[in-house]
Parts: structure tokens; sequence; C-alpha cells
């Protein structure tokens, strides 16, 4: 529980209206300041008609980890009501942080807070419409930043009886910190872990429908929706999956691998992402991307190489170096593959496309020891996929 306390204010009602001004109120470490027009109480008191209100909301801070655990839930008849604490959710006991907004409120909050306490997320500069009317909360163009950019809220929160609340957001999020979302976000931790590894920024507009969990964690099957995803600016350091690519791309192409500015389709359907296919340079190769993360974290994504004669690998250098017609050979497809889980999946190399390329240049390069050089680019990749 904590302490309401009301320092100062100002009411003034009429019949028609109670018009606050100057309405200070402390709940905890949260501060709220209000000023408006608040009507129809006189039915909402006596007969159970919807309350209204246009307000001004001026914070310093709102803790909503505090004040979303002050909820109040109600036991099967004849029981006291009592703080919620935690509940069996499945095989997992979860607190219950979700809320119900009564269906007898039409308020309007035009609100400007300076800081939001929301899990760890920094969030600041918080300003635009907030709407609770019928039931819903409703988000209207609100404006906050965090994680090093700026996010654009708008759309709409609505509880069950499950404690399984609908939501349909739009966001858009702009230049958000890499390192920062990894570091505040366990969701990108789990999904993106070579997020670690990385620095930059990134942008999306994503438009998501779908629930929450009574602890307002995504339930992941029930997800869906589309939008845009981009960087600027992307680096990955040291990462261990592009070190494994050392037999194809020279090993100091590896070590901090750039990644020029992209901008990607993604679609979500029952919580699957999929990445529509998009072209981008990796490590300064031509690189087309495509593939999906399921609802149980398994990656299945696909990176098409076209690698420059410059940027070969020891590997492939070693490969051509004894085959006739190599001169001409200035650029080889080279595939990688990666299966099963986001934060381990399996790393093969399909060389297919690269081993007819190289066949066709020999073929027209030689008719002696055809043969014998057809065999000599098989062991080479033979070889090198091992």
């Amino acid at each position: 529980t904590q302490r309401v306390l009301v320092p100062e204010g100002q009411l003034t009602f009429t019949p028609q209206a109670v018009n606050l001004s100057g309405m200070n109120v402390s709940i905890g470490q949260s501060d709220f300041r209000l000023s408006g027009r608040v009507t129809n109480y006189l039915n909402y008191v006596l007969k159970d008609g919807t309350l209204a209100g246009n307000l001004q909301l001026n914070s310093s801070q709102v803790n909503l980890n505090e004040l979303l655990r002050l909820q109040v839930v109600q036991e099967s008849s004849g029981a006291e009501a009592q703080t919620t604490t935690v509940v069996q959710s499945g095989e997992e006991e979860e607190e219950v942080l979700v809320f119900d907004v009564p269906k007898n409120l039409d308020f309007t909050f035009q609100s400007n807070i300076q800081r939001v306490i929301f899990e760890r997320l920094p969030i600041t500069d918080v300003n635009g419409l907030i709407t609770a009317r019928d039931g819903k909360l409703v988000l209207d163009g609100l404006n906050m930043q965090l994680l090093g950019g700026e996010l654009k809220l708008t759309g709409s929160y609505e509880n069950t009886e499950e404690n399984k609340p609908f939501f349909d957001f739009d966001f858009n999020l702009a230049d958000i910190d890499i390192p920062e979302a990894y570091k505040t976000l366990p969701s990108v931790q789990r999904m993106i872990p070579i997020a670690r590894n990385s620095i930059g920024k990134f942008n999306t507009n994503l438009k998501v429908n779908g629930q929450l969990s009574q602890g307002f964690g995504l339930l992941a099957s029930s997800i869906d929706g589309s939008g845009l995803f981009s960087t600027e600016n992307l680096e990955i350091i040291e990462s261990p999956l592009f070190g494994q690519l050392r037999g194809i791309l020279k090993s100091d192409r590896l070590k901090n691998v750039k990644i020029d500015d992209f901008r990607a389709f993604v679609e979500v359907e029952n919580g699957t992402i999929q990445l529509k296919p998009f072209t981008t340079r990796i490590a300064g190769q031509e690189t087309t991307i495509t593939g999906n993360l399921n609802t149980e974290n398994l990656l299945d994504m696909r990176l098409d190489f076209n690698v420059q004669r410059d940027a070969f690998g020891n590997d492939i250098q070693n490969i051509l170096s004894v085959l006739p017609g190599q001169e001409r050979i200035q650029l080889i497809p080279a595939s990688v593959i990666l299966n099963g889980p986001v934060g381990k999946p399996e790393m093969r190399i399909d060389l297919e496309e690269a081993r007819k390329m190289i066949t066709e240049e020999v073929k027209k390069s030689t008719k002696d020891n055809l043969q014998e050089n057809l065999n000599k680019i098989g062991e080479g990749l033979r070889k090198l996929l091992k």
C-alpha cells in the first residue's frame, strides 16, 4: 500500500461539473498535477452513470512499477479484496500487473510527464493524448524518449476476464541505440543475441496486435502485424558467427563487420517473425538476406553473398590458384544457412552455385585435363566445407 497525499489544489463544484485547478496528488514515488473539468459526476455517484472528464496531466515522475502493484483484485464471492501478488499461470507463477479500465469512465488526459519508470526502461519526456473510454485505454500519438531515441505510440489496450489484455498498437521507433536496447530489454537479449556484439542504431515502424500475459509479457502465438525495420551505422564486433566465414572472406574483414544501412519489410503471423528478402552489403560484399524466427525462438535464415575477388579468403584462393581461367573469376556466390536456436544456431555453408560457376569457367578455358581440373574443384570445396 501507498499513502495518497493531496498537499494542495482547488475544486469548484456546480451541478454540471467539478472544476480542478492546481490539484497536486502524490502516490509513493509518483506525482500528478491535474487541472480541467469533470462532468456528469452526479449521475455517476447516484445512478451508476458515466463519469466524464477533460484534464491536463503534468508529472515530474510516474513509477509504473510501483503503481501497477497497488491493484486490488476480488477473490471468490464473500472474500475480502486483497493486493495482487502472484497467481498460477500455466506452469509458471506470474505477478498480475495488467489492469482494467472501468467501462463507466470517459476521461481524456493531455499529458506531459518528465520521467516514467517501467521495468528497466529509462523513459523521459512523455507527451500526448491518453483516453480512457468504454473499458479501453487509447493512446493517440504518445511521444517519449527512450534508449537514446524516440518512440511514438498510437493504439489501444483492453483487458479481458482472463487477465489477458488485447492490444492493437502502431509503434514508431526512431534512432534506438542497439547496445542500450540489448542491455535494457530481455526480449532483445533473447531474440537478437548478436546485438550483444553490435553498435549502431535501428528504426522500426511496426503495427501489431495480440494479447498480453498477466505480467505484461507478449503471448507470442497471438501476435500478428507488419512493418519496416532499418539500421544506421550497424557494425558487429568480433562475432563468433562471422568468424566462421574465414574460409570464404579474408580474416581482416571479419573482425569488425560493417553492414550497410538497409530497410527490410517484416511480417508477424501467429508470433512468427518473417523477414522478407532484402539486399545490403556485409563486410563490403553484396548480400541478400531472408528468414524467420518462430515462437520457440528457432531461427531459419539464409544469407546469399556475392564475394568479390579482392575479398576472397585463403581457402577460396587456394582452390582457384591451380585452375585454368581463374583470372576471369572475379565474383563467387556463397550462401550461409542458419538453423536452430537463435542463441546458438547451426551454420552451414552452401557453395553449390560457386561450384557451378567455377566449373563453367574451367570448361571454357581448357579441354586438356578437364576431368582432373574438375576433380580439383570438388576436392577443394569439400576441404573448405570441412
